[in-house]
């Protein structure tokens, strides 16, 4: 995350850069290494950093019982044979997308779109290509207008910013605790300098920040 030429890394994100400085944030991004990403390192610096790896991992796997994942995480569960024969259904009548059929009643989309809303017990549900349309839409319900700031945790993923240029907004960046969820204290000074009135936050790497201290801090300011 730490490379100068990494655009996963927030300091590099020519279309969004950060206006202040996030030292934390910054801190946490030099030390880690993403291993699917090209590695400038010589093999033997490579082989190294595993054998250091491997070694500590031993030396605490022989004190600490821990209860241990036999499934590979990385494997995506099977898809039922139910599943398959649909999608099979599906291709052979060729119709994919929402808007090459007659009525709602015939895409698979819309029906896919009441049976989520039925099982989350909201009244509608739109399904979208990404996530980061998503995001995009959300702030567009929650009002957001080009030149409006929004508050948004550094340490996140490029989605994000990049939904919030898209809707024609500034994205203002909270700085991050060493725990890597967003900085409350940060963030009360933010919504005081920046005036914005709206906040979109992420979890990173399953990192929860605290919402009730979060959403107490946005509601003392109206955001």
């Amino acid at each position: 995350f730490g490379a100068a030429t990494n655009a996963r890394n927030f300091v590099n994100w020519k279309f969004s850069p950060a206006e202040e400085s996030l030292p934390r944030t910054a801190q946490m991004l030099s030390r880690a290494v993403d291993i699917r990403l090209p590695l400038t390192w010589e093999d033997s610096d490579f082989l190294t950093l595993c054998q250091v790896v491997e070694e500590s991992l031993a030396s605490v796997m022989a004190c600490v019982k821990r209860a241990v994942i036999t499934k590979d995480i990385k494997a995506p569960d099977a898809v039922p044979e139910a599943g398959i024969q649909e999608a099979t259904q599906l291709m052979r009548l060729g119709k994919l997308y929402r808007y090459n059929v007659k009525s709602a009643g015939e895409s698979v989309v819309s029906l896919c779109e009441v049976e989520v809303a039925q099982y989350t017990g909201f009244k509608y549900c739109v399904a979208l290509n990404s996530c980061g349309s998503a995001l995009y839409l959300m702030l567009l319900a929650a009002g957001v207008k080009p030149g409006d700031a929004v508050l948004s945790n550094a340490f996140t993923f490029a989605a994000v910013p990049s939904a919030i240029h898209h809707a024609g907004a500034k994205p203002v960046y909270v700085e991050s605790t060493t725990g890597y969820t967003m900085d409350v204290s940060d963030l009360k000074r933010k919504i005081a300098s920046s005036g914005a009135k709206f906040c979109m936050i992420s979890h990173m790497r399953g990192k929860i920040a605290d919402m009730d201290e979060v959403k107490k801090a946005c509601d003392a300011a109206g955001v």
